[in-house]
């Protein structure tokens, strides 16, 4: 495959890409493109979110707070501050953000600037909604510093300002403020931010190394960095920000954490592992596909959340109550989507998974109805027929996608429970656990 930077290179890590020419080459289209992504169409009329796939219904109807929202029957106070498309995962997305901003501008958090700059303060009080931005990583950038090579700066700044929903962090942060509010001796609220952006940070790094690994060019509709700067600058820029996260680890001086904190990185690692060298008895178990998908993407989110009640000094009940089962559903919906949702709204191939062998819930429930997928799938899928008759099978001759759904449906009814639970160890309820509540139910629905 040729070289986007350069027409003269013959692929995608060849000598161009380590010249300092097609880097320089590589920072200017960079930046041009920056520009363009930053020229939202929602820029002039109401304030940019987070949230960049935000759909233009949600942008033009967002500030309609005007009671005719469709009602949801949890929580009043969190419904009455939803737009009024309310049952989008977007509008929850956007409305917990929020939230966070609210209290971190009313001084709650004793956290100079909190989430938000000035001017972002200024449109909490209503004087202005021009500089809002709905981020909590407001020092996520000083982190990884600017004192790097440039290539690794460009590297890392590439993933980090190129959106995403950044649903860990925020969902770290509403389990921490409904505890933060409880406690008077639970840790100062900048180690919760630390928390949140360590967990960004080891997510982003572990995108780097699977794109390596995948030999992915895209991800999420936008060019990987292994595609765009070399498979050596994407693994070492990687391991750059899983140092930054050991470094933050560090300066909230808890062995405890530190220790499950850098559990994450083994999990991750084993994850992949397993992904790769699947034992021959184990290739389609069920069992083995959910430990799997737990090393490589539940693990960071349920040890950050315990992480968050340990530094919140809760009792070791509710340290348990926080290792939460939401993550497994995640992947599970993924797994779903990647058969449900076309390439433009996903954000990915359709089927990719399939295509690259990989074995998910919607597959794996197939193949116990259709033994036809055992025999595709050894034959590696040699041609676009059988990946279509594959796909047909999964998605219209068996029951596969109905089953995974009911599997996602029993992990947020596990997660509802712990989160439950912690809710009644609140005196008094906070709307920041109402507010989780509400993230983890609309998943289900959420179609990127």
């Amino acid at each position: 495959m040729k070289c986007f930077v350069s027409s003269n290179c013959t692929c995608y890590n060849g000598p161009l890409y380590r010249s300092r020419a097609s880097f320089s080459i590589a920072v200017k289209w960079l930046t041009s493109m920056k520009g363009k992504l930053l020229q939202a169409p929602f820029r002039k009329k109401a304030p940019p979110i987070l949230n960049p796939f935000i759909t233009q219904d949600l942008q033009n109807t967002r500030h309609n707070l005007d009671g005719n929202s469709p009602q949801i029957e949890a929580f009043p106070s969190v419904q009455k501050r939803l737009p009024c498309c309310s049952n989008s995962w977007d509008s929850i997305l956007y409305s917990a953000e929020r939230h966070l901003n609210e209290a971190s501008a009313s001084g709650l958090l004793n956290s100079p600037g909190g989430f938000l700059s000035e001017a972002g303060k200024e449109f909490i009080d209503g004087r202005s909604e021009k500089e809002y931005f709905a981020s909590i990583f407001f020092k996520l950038k000083a982190t990884i510093g600017n004192e790097g090579h440039p290539l690794l700066n460009t590297v890392n700044s590439y993933y980090l300002q190129a959106g995403g929903k950044r649903v860990r962090p925020l969902m770290i942060l509403l389990l921490s403020l409904s505890y933060f509010k409880q406690n008077s001796s639970a840790a100062p609220w900048t180690s919760f931010q630390k928390l949140a952006q360590i967990s960004e940070l080891m997510h982003t790094a572990s995108l780097m190394h699977d794109d390596v690994i995948d030999n992915a060019h895209s991800r999420r509709s936008l060019l990987s960095a292994p595609f765009l700067f070399g498979n050596k600058a994407a693994i070492l820029s990687g391991d750059y920000l899983l140092a930054s996260a050991a470094i933050l680890l560090a300066r909230l001086n808890s062995l405890h954490i530190f220790d499950l904190m850098c559990q994450i990185i083994c999990d991750l690692a084993r994850g992949e592992l397993m992904q790769m060298d699947v034992p021959p008895n184990e290739k389609f178990s069920l069992d083995y596909y959910l430990e799997k998908s737990y090393r490589k993407t539940a693990c960071l989110m349920a040890k950050s959340f315990q992480s968050a009640s340990i530094l919140a000094g809760q009792s070791e009940q509710l340290q348990k109550a926080s290792y939460p089962q939401i993550s497994p559903k995640s992947q599970i919906v993924d797994d779903i989507l990647d058969y449900q949702v076309s390439s433009q709204d996903f954000g990915k191939t359709t089927a990719k998974d399939l295509i690259d062998g990989h074995l998910t819930a919607p597959f794996l429930y197939a193949i116990q109805e259709d033994p036809t997928l055992a025999r595709l799938y050894d034959s590696e899928f040699a041609n676009h027929g059988e990946i279509d008759l594959a796909f047909e099978i999964i998605t219209k001759r068996t029951k596969a996608i109905e089953k995974a759904k009911f599997l996602a449906k029993e992990y947020q009814e596990r997660a509802l429970a712990q989160l439950e639970l912690i809710k009644k160890s609140l005196t008094p309820a906070d709307d920041s656990i109402n507010f989780l509540v509400e993230l983890t139910k609309t998943l289900t629905n959420r179609r990127r």
